[in-house]
């Protein structure tokens, strides 16, 4: 199932109608009470009728002698009336104690008119959307547009199609869900339409983007059908695997290691049956390569030296100052957070622990680094207030915008240009970017390598190598890793080749379309909404200026960690992700025996137990700082992971935790402080931050002028009888 694009609309609400019938009709009858009739609350009926005298009963010989004498029931009355002038003359004490209340004399027609006035706004709020819901144009019609309908039929057709789950299909049997499902066909109807007019077929990017989605589509079902059957690890080969490695088990049985072992051996089995089946198709195939024309030549010296002195602002250094700031906000009373700033520089001046009173007014020690102040991003009063200061110096009360400040320098830097030699890395970098993207624009045409006598350009290469995600380019960098693409490349071709003359074309054909479709879906919204997103730099400022306090570096830590696979299975009753918390338990226990009792060393137990090549022989040892990311979708993935970290006190050990598919146990050997971001720093974050909340209002409105321009109507009423029949 795609997601759907272009079109959005409300969903449609069941309402339990057999529920309310007797509620509704218990609120007419004391709506009728209320308004000076009886018997409703007794009867079934909805209509509010006149009180009718209840009829006397017959009077037998049985009742005449049970009659009571005139004078006994002249003295019965007497004492009622006695009770109710009692009660009469508590009511209306009570009623003096309260608030008086207007009385409202209404005649009775005017008591039915309000009273049926009550009933139909009572109606048409809980019943609205049945009452105005448009009714479909023959029973079976659950959408319909300029030019065409979507039947029940289509839908139920389009599910079963595109998802061949039995269990999600009865998921999305809803009206939540087959409304989803029309929205998502109703976009497929407005992109064929947008398409007819674009003619976006004829673009050379579609034709690419295209050719891959194909590929992949056929490369999957290749896969599936080469594993069919053939990968199976067999009882004898984990039994053999277990007696070959039996030292590495310690004592743990075979029972103990059988899914692990089996884990195992079927990666490594089908590592090993990729690779041969791969060679097979290599040998096979006639293959040329010119690998030679990958070679981009090195940028001499006096190019370096050229691009540094035309482009020397990019290395200039600003000013900085590192401060510490008692910041008091403007409260609409001006004048007294003024004077609250006044009084603060007064007890300093006068002898007072900077740190202390920072503690009071702030709520939070003194870090112990302060926030780097950059010159030219602050407004021009502030900024030559805070770099006259000498170090250890403080300032008079400072105005800014949104606050009075106290600042302390810590230390400032002069603006100074770095030299060549200090750059010459950054330089090459750069220069060497450029001269690789002309130099393979310039030779687009030249042949690196033909499979089958198929030709594969230096410059269709180079299309390929720019949309490898940024975590591949350090793989694949360098006249090396550009050769190592090259053999991927070709392997894949291989594959795909392969898989048209064993993947049925049937099967793949509605995937196709789907997929094309949301190609086009998005090429759409790159033109109507993307491209029409423009972010000037004063909105990135102005962002900037009004977010600040949000835009600070999280603290960064330096860990030594134990990292052991969950399992296969998300599952608490796994096997293997039962086994996997045992062995980190295991460990922790090992680390933190409890009170009084020492720990063994991290690294020690870290070799002994972690199951990450990279820092296992280091003791578990992290080289890098552990940060949360500035960028969203890097951050999104490691956000489990980092506020798991951040959660364990420096120098402690945290206990086991799971994260992305992991279970680590982390020690914390050093804690940096918070840190502000400088305006540079934070830029591109602020830009694409703006970019889509741009992109969401843009879309939103794209959305809503193709739905009007389509006149769509959603038919909720077959929607319900859809899933009313479905729970049938």
């Amino acid at each position: 199932m795609k997601q759907k694009s272009a079109s959005s609309h409300r969903k449609p609400k069941t309402v339990d109608k057999g529920s309310t019938s007797d509620n509704w009709r218990q609120v007419l009858a004391d709506i009728g009470q209320s308004l000076g009739f009886s018997g409703g609350s007794k009867s079934k009926s909805t209509k509010i009728l006149p009180v009718q005298k209840e009829k006397q009963p017959e009077v037998t010989e049985a009742s005449k002698k049970l009659q009571l004498d005139k004078p006994v029931k002249q003295d019965i009355k007497k004492a009622e009336l006695v009770q109710v002038s009692e009660e009469q003359k508590q009511e209306s004490e009570v009623k003096k104690s309260l608030l008086p209340i207007p009385h409202i004399h209404l005649s009775r027609r005017k008591k039915i008119i309000l009273g049926l006035g009550v009933v139909l706004v009572i109606l048409l709020t809980v019943f609205r959307e049945d009452i105005f819901a448009p009714w479909p144009p023959a029973p079976n019609v659950v959408a319909s547009y300029d030019g065409g309908r979507i039947t029940i039929e289509d839908v139920e057709k389009h599910l079963t199609s595109l998802v061949e789950d039995e269990a999600t299909q009865k998921q999305l049997k809803s009206p939540e869900g087959y409304g989803l499902i029309v929205q998502e066909m109703i976009t497929d109807e407005i992109v064929r339409r947008w398409q007819t007019n674009r003619k976006p077929d004829q673009d050379k990017e579609f034709s690419h983007v295209m050719k891959h989605i194909t590929e992949e589509i056929n490369l999957n079902e290749l896969h599936a059908q080469m594993h069919k059957g053939q990968l199976g690890v067999t009882e004898g080969d984990i039994g053999a695997y277990y007696e070959a490695n039996k030292k590495d088990f310690g004592e743990k049985t075979l029972t103990d290691t059988r899914e692990e072992i089996k884990t195992k051996l079927q990666s490594e089995k089908e590592d090993q049956f990729v690779q041969n089946y791969i060679t097979g198709l290599k040998n096979k195939a006639s293959i040329t390569r010119d690998v030679a024309t990958l070679a981009v030549p090195e940028p001499a010296d006096w190019e370096l030296r050229n691009y540094y002195d035309t482009n020397k602002n990019q290395y200039l250094v600003k000013a900085q100052a590192v401060v510490h700031e008692i910041r008091i906000p403007k409260t609409a009373d001006e004048k007294k957070a003024k004077e609250k700033a006044e009084q603060a520089l007064s007890k300093i001046r006068s002898g007072g622990d900077f740190a202390q009173i920072y503690q009071e007014i702030m709520g939070s020690p003194l870090p112990q680094t302060g926030g780097t102040k950059i010159k030219g991003e602050q407004d021009a009063s502030f900024e030559e207030a805070i770099f006259r200061l000498d170090p250890e110096q403080i300032s008079d009360v400072i105005t800014d915008k949104d606050a009075f400040v106290i600042v302390r320098l810590v230390s400032k830097t002069s603006e100074r240009q770095q030299s060549f030699e200090e750059v010459r890395s950054s330089v090459q970098t750069t220069v060497m970017t450029e001269a690789e993207k002309k130099y393979y624009t310039d030779n687009a045409d030249r042949t690196l390598f033909t499979v089958n006598g198929k030709r594969f350009t230096l410059g269709e290469f180079w299309e390929e190598y720019q949309e490898l995600p940024l975590s591949f380019l350090t793989s694949y960098s360098g006249t090396e890793g550009k050769q190592a693409l090259v053999e991927k490349i070709i392997e894949r071709l291989l594959l795909y080749e392969d898989s048209l003359s064993q993947v049925s074309q049937t099967d793949t054909k509605e995937r196709k379309d789907e997929m094309r479709l949301k190609v086009l879906a998005q090429m759409l919204e790159q033109e109507e909404v993307d491209d029409k997103i423009k972010i000037e730099d004063k909105d990135l400022q102005d962002y900037y200026n009004r977010s600040k306090a949000e835009l600070v570096m999280p603290a960064k830590s330096k860990v030594r960690q134990i990292v052991i696979r969950a399992g296969s299975s998300d599952s608490a009753t796994d096997d293997e992700h039962n086994k996997a918390f045992e062995k980190a338990s295991e460990a922790y226990k090992k680390l933190v025996p409890g009170p009084l009792k020492k720990g063994e060393d991290f690294a020690s137990v870290a070799k002994q137990y972690s199951e990450d090549e990279a820092t296992k022989e280091k003791g578990g040892e992290v080289t890098e700082w552990i940060q949360e990311e500035m960028d969203f979708m890097g951050e999104i993935t490691k956000h489990q992971y980092h506020e798991q970290v951040q959660a364990i006190p420096k120098g402690q050990i945290g206990q086991p935790f799971e994260a992305n598919g992991y279970i680590y146990i982390v020690e914390v050997t050093d804690r940096s402080e918070p840190e502000q971001l400088s305006f540079e720093d934070s830029k591109e974050f602020i830009r694409e931050r703006l970019t889509q909340e741009k992109h969401q209002e843009l879309s939103e409105q794209l959305s809503s002028k193709l739905m009007k321009d389509a006149k769509v109507v959603i038919y909720t009423r077959t929607l319900k009888k859809i899933t009313q029949g479905n729970k049938q």
